[in-house]
Protein backbone atom coordinates (compact mmCIF):
# COMPACT_ATOMS: atom_id res chain seq x y z
CA UNK A 1 0.00 0.00 0.00
CA UNK A 2 1.11 3.57 -0.64
CA UNK A 3 0.60 6.45 1.78
CA UNK A 4 -2.84 7.45 0.51
CA UNK A 5 -4.10 3.86 0.55
CA UNK A 6 -2.92 3.37 4.13
CA UNK A 7 -4.72 6.51 5.32
CA UNK A 8 -7.99 5.69 3.57
CA UNK A 9 -7.89 2.08 4.68
CA UNK A 10 -7.38 3.01 8.34
CA UNK A 11 -10.16 5.59 8.48
CA UNK A 12 -13.24 4.24 10.21
CA UNK A 13 -11.51 1.21 11.72
CA UNK A 14 -11.91 0.41 15.42
CA UNK A 15 -9.09 -0.73 17.69
CA UNK A 16 -8.89 -1.91 21.28
CA UNK A 17 -5.98 -0.52 23.31
CA UNK A 18 -4.84 -2.19 26.50
CA UNK A 19 -4.79 0.01 29.62
CA UNK A 20 -1.32 1.52 29.26
CA UNK A 21 -1.20 2.51 32.93
CA UNK A 22 -0.60 -1.09 33.92
CA UNK A 23 2.94 -1.52 32.51
CA UNK A 24 3.98 1.61 34.45
CA UNK A 25 2.26 0.78 37.74
CA UNK A 26 5.57 0.39 39.62
CA UNK A 27 7.05 3.61 38.25
CA UNK A 28 6.79 6.98 40.06
CA UNK A 29 4.21 9.51 38.93
CA UNK A 30 3.88 12.94 40.56
CA UNK A 31 2.84 16.49 39.77
CA UNK A 32 5.06 19.44 40.65
CA UNK A 33 3.33 21.46 43.39
CA UNK A 34 3.98 24.65 41.38
CA UNK A 35 1.63 23.61 38.56
CA UNK A 36 -0.86 26.47 39.06
CA UNK A 37 1.92 29.05 38.92
CA UNK A 38 3.28 27.31 35.86
CA UNK A 39 -0.12 27.47 34.12
CA UNK A 40 -0.15 31.25 34.51
CA UNK A 41 3.40 31.64 33.23
CA UNK A 42 2.89 29.29 30.29
CA UNK A 43 -0.21 31.20 29.23
CA UNK A 44 1.69 34.51 29.44
CA UNK A 45 4.69 33.08 27.54
CA UNK A 46 2.48 31.74 24.75
CA UNK A 47 0.69 35.07 24.47
CA UNK A 48 4.01 36.88 24.31
CA UNK A 49 5.83 34.57 21.91
CA UNK A 50 3.11 33.01 19.75
CA UNK A 51 0.63 35.86 19.25
CA UNK A 52 1.52 35.78 15.54
CA UNK A 53 0.31 32.19 15.23
CA UNK A 54 -3.13 31.07 14.18
CA UNK A 55 -2.62 28.16 16.57
CA UNK A 56 -2.33 30.34 19.69
CA UNK A 57 -5.67 29.37 21.22
CA UNK A 58 -5.07 25.69 20.49
CA UNK A 59 -1.65 25.92 22.14
CA UNK A 60 -3.21 27.51 25.22
CA UNK A 61 -5.53 24.54 25.75
CA UNK A 62 -2.87 21.89 25.10
CA UNK A 63 -2.08 21.40 28.79
CA UNK A 64 1.62 22.23 28.58
CA UNK A 65 1.74 23.09 32.28
CA UNK A 66 0.61 19.55 33.09
CA UNK A 67 3.25 18.27 30.68
CA UNK A 68 6.02 20.15 32.50
CA UNK A 69 4.72 19.45 36.00
CA UNK A 70 4.61 15.68 35.38
CA UNK A 71 7.85 15.37 33.40
CA UNK A 72 9.79 17.40 35.99
CA UNK A 73 7.81 17.00 39.22
CA UNK A 74 10.78 17.68 41.50
CA UNK A 75 12.32 20.65 39.72
CA UNK A 76 12.91 24.05 41.31
CA UNK A 77 10.42 26.48 39.82
CA UNK A 78 12.56 28.58 37.50
CA UNK A 79 14.14 25.52 35.92
CA UNK A 80 10.76 23.80 35.69
CA UNK A 81 9.48 26.84 33.80
CA UNK A 82 12.42 26.96 31.39
CA UNK A 83 12.25 23.21 30.71
CA UNK A 84 8.53 23.52 30.00
CA UNK A 85 9.19 26.43 27.65
CA UNK A 86 11.75 24.23 25.89
CA UNK A 87 9.16 21.48 25.42
CA UNK A 88 6.64 23.98 24.01
CA UNK A 89 9.32 25.44 21.76
CA UNK A 90 10.11 21.96 20.39
CA UNK A 91 6.42 21.30 19.68
CA UNK A 92 5.93 24.63 17.91
CA UNK A 93 9.19 24.36 15.96
CA UNK A 94 8.35 20.85 14.76
CA UNK A 95 4.81 21.82 13.75
CA UNK A 96 6.18 24.33 11.25
CA UNK A 97 7.44 21.35 9.24
CA UNK A 98 5.63 18.25 10.43
CA UNK A 99 2.06 19.55 10.65
CA UNK A 100 0.04 19.82 7.45
CA UNK A 101 -0.92 23.31 8.63
CA UNK A 102 2.72 24.28 9.07
CA UNK A 103 4.21 26.90 6.78
CA UNK A 104 7.09 24.60 5.78
CA UNK A 105 5.24 21.31 5.49
CA UNK A 106 5.77 20.96 1.74
CA UNK A 107 8.63 23.42 1.28
CA UNK A 108 11.83 21.46 1.79
CA UNK A 109 14.29 24.14 0.66
CA UNK A 110 12.87 26.79 2.98
CA UNK A 111 12.69 24.20 5.77
CA UNK A 112 16.40 23.56 5.29
CA UNK A 113 17.16 27.24 5.76
CA UNK A 114 14.87 27.20 8.82
CA UNK A 115 16.90 24.34 10.31
CA UNK A 116 20.24 26.00 9.58
CA UNK A 117 19.17 29.34 11.02
CA UNK A 118 17.75 27.60 14.08
CA UNK A 119 20.98 25.72 14.81
CA UNK A 120 23.06 28.87 14.38
CA UNK A 121 20.85 30.73 16.86
CA UNK A 122 20.67 27.83 19.33
CA UNK A 123 24.46 27.62 19.34
CA UNK A 124 24.69 31.36 19.90
CA UNK A 125 22.27 31.27 22.83
CA UNK A 126 23.94 28.28 24.49
CA UNK A 127 27.47 29.52 23.95
CA UNK A 128 29.42 31.93 26.16
CA UNK A 129 28.38 35.59 25.96
CA UNK A 130 30.34 37.47 23.29
CA UNK A 131 30.37 40.76 21.47
CA UNK A 132 27.97 39.21 18.98
CA UNK A 133 25.51 37.66 21.37
CA UNK A 134 21.86 36.69 20.97
CA UNK A 135 20.71 40.24 21.73
CA UNK A 136 22.40 41.50 18.58
CA UNK A 137 20.84 38.99 16.19
CA UNK A 138 17.21 38.78 15.13
CA UNK A 139 16.28 35.51 13.38
CA UNK A 140 13.84 35.73 10.50
CA UNK A 141 11.27 33.46 12.16
CA UNK A 142 9.64 34.30 15.50
CA UNK A 143 9.71 30.67 16.61
CA UNK A 144 13.50 30.65 16.34
CA UNK A 145 13.62 33.87 18.39
CA UNK A 146 11.61 32.17 21.12
CA UNK A 147 14.63 30.02 22.02
CA UNK A 148 16.54 33.02 23.41
CA UNK A 149 15.22 32.92 26.99
CA UNK A 150 15.50 29.14 27.07
CA UNK A 151 19.04 28.88 25.73
CA UNK A 152 20.43 31.71 27.82
CA UNK A 153 18.92 30.28 31.02
CA UNK A 154 20.51 26.90 30.34
CA UNK A 155 23.82 28.57 29.40
CA UNK A 156 23.86 30.66 32.57
CA UNK A 157 23.15 27.65 34.78
CA UNK A 158 26.04 25.76 33.20
CA UNK A 159 28.54 28.65 33.26
CA UNK A 160 31.72 28.56 35.31
CA UNK A 161 31.12 30.25 38.62
CA UNK A 162 27.35 29.82 38.57
CA UNK A 163 27.68 27.44 41.51
CA UNK A 164 30.73 28.58 43.54
CA UNK A 165 30.21 25.87 46.15
CA UNK A 166 29.24 22.77 44.17
CA UNK A 167 27.52 19.96 46.02
CA UNK A 168 29.76 17.40 44.34
CA UNK A 169 33.55 17.50 44.20
CA UNK A 170 33.56 16.97 40.45
CA UNK A 171 31.07 19.78 39.82
CA UNK A 172 33.73 22.49 39.39
CA UNK A 173 34.58 21.50 35.82
CA UNK A 174 33.62 23.64 32.82
CA UNK A 175 29.91 22.89 32.80
CA UNK A 176 29.33 25.32 29.95
CA UNK A 177 31.58 23.28 27.70
CA UNK A 178 30.32 19.82 28.60
CA UNK A 179 26.61 20.14 29.30
CA UNK A 180 25.70 22.95 26.93
CA UNK A 181 27.46 21.06 24.17
CA UNK A 182 25.39 18.01 25.01
CA UNK A 183 22.20 20.03 24.62
CA UNK A 184 23.45 21.41 21.30
CA UNK A 185 24.49 17.95 20.10
CA UNK A 186 21.00 16.58 20.71
CA UNK A 187 19.43 19.64 19.11
CA UNK A 188 21.60 19.07 16.04
CA UNK A 189 20.49 15.45 15.85
CA UNK A 190 16.86 16.56 16.19
CA UNK A 191 17.26 18.90 13.20
CA UNK A 192 19.09 16.29 11.11
CA UNK A 193 16.45 13.64 11.72
CA UNK A 194 13.70 16.18 11.04
CA UNK A 195 15.32 16.64 7.63
CA UNK A 196 15.36 12.89 6.98
CA UNK A 197 11.75 12.54 8.07
CA UNK A 198 10.55 15.38 5.84
CA UNK A 199 12.62 14.20 2.87
CA UNK A 200 11.13 10.71 3.18
CA UNK A 201 7.59 12.03 3.54
CA UNK A 202 7.87 14.27 0.51
CA UNK A 203 9.28 11.39 -1.55
CA UNK A 204 6.05 9.45 -0.93
CA UNK A 205 8.05 6.47 0.30
CA UNK A 206 6.94 4.39 3.28
CA UNK A 207 9.91 3.56 5.50
CA UNK A 208 10.53 0.14 6.97
CA UNK A 209 10.27 -0.15 10.75
CA UNK A 210 14.07 -0.25 10.94
CA UNK A 211 14.37 2.91 8.84
CA UNK A 212 11.66 4.54 10.94
CA UNK A 213 13.51 4.03 14.22
CA UNK A 214 16.75 5.37 12.74
CA UNK A 215 15.24 8.83 12.38
CA UNK A 216 12.46 8.71 14.99
CA UNK A 217 14.83 8.54 17.97
CA UNK A 218 16.13 11.91 16.83
CA UNK A 219 13.01 13.56 15.40
CA UNK A 220 10.97 12.78 18.53
CA UNK A 221 13.04 15.41 20.45
CA UNK A 222 12.91 13.20 23.56
CA UNK A 223 16.72 13.20 23.61
CA UNK A 224 16.73 17.01 23.65
CA UNK A 225 14.59 16.87 26.79
CA UNK A 226 16.87 14.21 28.28
CA UNK A 227 19.84 16.48 27.68
CA UNK A 228 18.37 18.99 30.17
CA UNK A 229 17.51 16.34 32.75
CA UNK A 230 20.41 17.53 34.92
CA UNK A 231 19.50 21.20 34.44
CA UNK A 232 15.99 20.95 35.84
CA UNK A 233 17.15 19.61 39.19
CA UNK A 234 18.23 22.07 41.87
CA UNK A 235 21.97 21.74 41.31
CA UNK A 236 23.52 24.35 43.58
CA UNK A 237 23.23 25.24 47.28
CA UNK A 238 21.33 28.47 46.61
CA UNK A 239 18.52 26.73 44.75
CA UNK A 240 18.33 23.93 47.29
CA UNK A 241 18.15 26.44 50.14
CA UNK A 242 15.13 28.00 48.45
CA UNK A 243 13.61 24.54 48.22
CA UNK A 244 14.23 23.91 51.92
CA UNK A 245 12.48 27.12 52.89
CA UNK A 246 9.26 26.02 51.18
CA UNK A 247 6.96 23.01 51.12
CA UNK A 248 8.89 22.05 47.99
CA UNK A 249 11.53 20.40 50.19
CA UNK A 250 9.71 17.11 50.12
CA UNK A 251 9.96 17.06 46.36
CA UNK A 252 13.40 18.50 45.56
CA UNK A 253 16.38 16.42 44.54
CA UNK A 254 19.59 17.80 46.03
CA UNK A 255 21.66 17.35 42.88
CA UNK A 256 21.98 15.54 39.59
CA UNK A 257 25.44 16.49 38.39
CA UNK A 258 26.99 13.54 36.60
CA UNK A 259 30.60 13.19 35.41
CA UNK A 260 31.36 12.69 31.75
CA UNK A 261 32.43 9.08 32.34
CA UNK A 262 28.87 8.23 33.41
CA UNK A 263 27.10 10.33 30.79
CA UNK A 264 29.19 8.68 28.04
CA UNK A 265 28.75 5.14 29.42
CA UNK A 266 27.10 2.61 27.04
CA UNK A 267 24.41 1.88 29.65
CA UNK A 268 23.51 5.57 29.80
CA UNK A 269 23.01 5.49 26.03
CA UNK A 270 20.76 2.46 26.50
CA UNK A 271 18.67 4.30 29.09
CA UNK A 272 18.25 7.27 26.75
CA UNK A 273 17.22 5.06 23.83
CA UNK A 274 14.87 2.97 25.95
CA UNK A 275 13.22 6.07 27.42
CA UNK A 276 12.87 7.50 23.93
CA UNK A 277 11.37 4.30 22.53
CA UNK A 278 8.89 4.01 25.41
CA UNK A 279 7.65 7.58 25.00
CA UNK A 280 7.52 7.37 21.19
CA UNK A 281 5.62 4.08 21.29
CA UNK A 282 3.03 5.38 23.76
CA UNK A 283 2.60 8.52 21.66
CA UNK A 284 2.06 6.53 18.48
CA UNK A 285 -0.58 4.31 20.07
CA UNK A 286 -2.53 7.12 21.73
CA UNK A 287 -2.31 9.65 18.88
CA UNK A 288 -3.39 7.33 16.08
CA UNK A 289 -6.91 8.76 15.70
CA UNK A 290 -5.62 12.34 15.54
CA UNK A 291 -2.84 11.43 13.10
CA UNK A 292 -5.16 9.61 10.71
CA UNK A 293 -7.63 12.51 10.83
CA UNK A 294 -4.94 14.82 9.51
CA UNK A 295 -3.65 12.30 6.97
CA UNK A 296 -0.36 11.59 8.74
CA UNK A 297 0.97 8.03 8.73
CA UNK A 298 4.58 8.50 9.82
CA UNK A 299 4.13 6.49 12.99
CA UNK A 300 4.39 2.89 14.09
CA UNK A 301 0.83 1.59 13.76
CA UNK A 302 0.26 2.74 10.14
CA UNK A 303 3.67 1.36 9.14
CA UNK A 304 2.98 -2.01 10.75
CA UNK A 305 -0.50 -2.01 9.24
CA UNK A 306 0.93 -1.36 5.77
CA UNK A 307 2.98 -4.51 6.22
CA UNK A 308 0.35 -6.80 7.79
CA UNK A 309 -3.03 -5.35 6.79
CA UNK A 310 -4.33 -5.90 10.35
CA UNK A 311 -4.52 -2.76 12.48
CA UNK A 312 -5.46 -4.57 15.70
CA UNK A 313 -2.50 -6.91 15.26
CA UNK A 314 -0.30 -3.83 14.86
CA UNK A 315 -1.62 -2.35 18.11
CA UNK A 316 -1.15 -5.64 19.96
CA UNK A 317 2.38 -6.01 18.63
CA UNK A 318 3.26 -2.51 19.80
CA UNK A 319 1.82 -3.16 23.26
CA UNK A 320 3.99 -6.25 23.66
CA UNK A 321 6.98 -4.29 22.36
CA UNK A 322 6.30 -1.52 24.91
CA UNK A 323 6.19 -3.97 27.82
CA UNK A 324 9.44 -5.60 26.68
CA UNK A 325 11.15 -2.21 26.41
CA UNK A 326 10.03 -1.25 29.93
CA UNK A 327 11.49 -4.52 31.19
CA UNK A 328 14.74 -3.82 29.32
CA UNK A 329 14.89 -0.36 30.88
CA UNK A 330 14.54 -1.84 34.35
CA UNK A 331 17.30 -4.36 33.66
CA UNK A 332 19.63 -1.55 32.60
CA UNK A 333 18.52 0.59 35.55
CA UNK A 334 19.51 -2.19 37.94
CA UNK A 335 22.81 -3.11 36.29
CA UNK A 336 24.20 0.36 35.62
CA UNK A 337 24.19 1.71 39.23
CA UNK A 338 25.89 -1.46 40.44
CA UNK A 339 28.75 -0.77 38.03
CA UNK A 340 28.95 2.87 39.09
CA UNK A 341 29.01 1.93 42.78
CA UNK A 342 32.20 -0.02 42.22
CA UNK A 343 34.02 2.83 40.44
CA UNK A 344 32.41 6.14 41.48
CA UNK A 345 30.26 5.72 44.59
CA UNK A 346 29.89 9.48 45.13
CA UNK A 347 27.92 9.76 41.87
CA UNK A 348 25.52 6.94 42.68
CA UNK A 349 22.69 9.08 44.08
CA UNK A 350 22.93 11.49 41.16
CA UNK A 351 22.65 8.56 38.75
CA UNK A 352 19.64 7.16 40.62
CA UNK A 353 18.02 10.59 40.35
CA UNK A 354 18.69 10.67 36.60
CA UNK A 355 17.15 7.22 36.18
CA UNK A 356 14.10 8.26 38.18
CA UNK A 357 13.95 11.33 35.96
CA UNK A 358 13.65 9.03 32.93
CA UNK A 359 10.82 7.17 34.63
CA UNK A 360 9.03 10.45 35.35
CA UNK A 361 9.37 11.40 31.68
CA UNK A 362 7.54 8.20 30.72
CA UNK A 363 4.76 8.34 33.31
CA UNK A 364 4.39 12.09 32.87
CA UNK A 365 4.03 11.69 29.14
CA UNK A 366 1.31 9.06 29.60
CA UNK A 367 -0.50 11.24 32.15
CA UNK A 368 -0.39 14.26 29.85
CA UNK A 369 -1.60 12.26 26.84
Amino acid sequence: MDRGEVVESLRGQTINVTNLDEPFQDWPSEINPEIDRLRRDVDEWLQRTMSHSGSLELLKISGFALFGATWWPRAEYHRLKIATYLAIWLFTWDDEIDSAAGSLHDDFETAQRFRTETLDYVQLCLGPPSSQDSRAIKPSNQIICNFKEIGESIRDAYSIGASPKPLLEHADRDLSTEQSRRVFKEMTTFMQMSEKEQRLRLSGTLPSIKEFWKYRLGSSAVAVCLSVNEYVVANDPGLFLIAKLTTFVRYAWTHMDLPKSIMDHPDMSKLWDQTNIIISTVNDVLSLKKEIARGAIDSLIPLLYAKTGDVQAAVDELTIFLIKTIKSFEETAQKFPAQVLASDAKSLQALQNFIDGCRYYCTGNLRWR
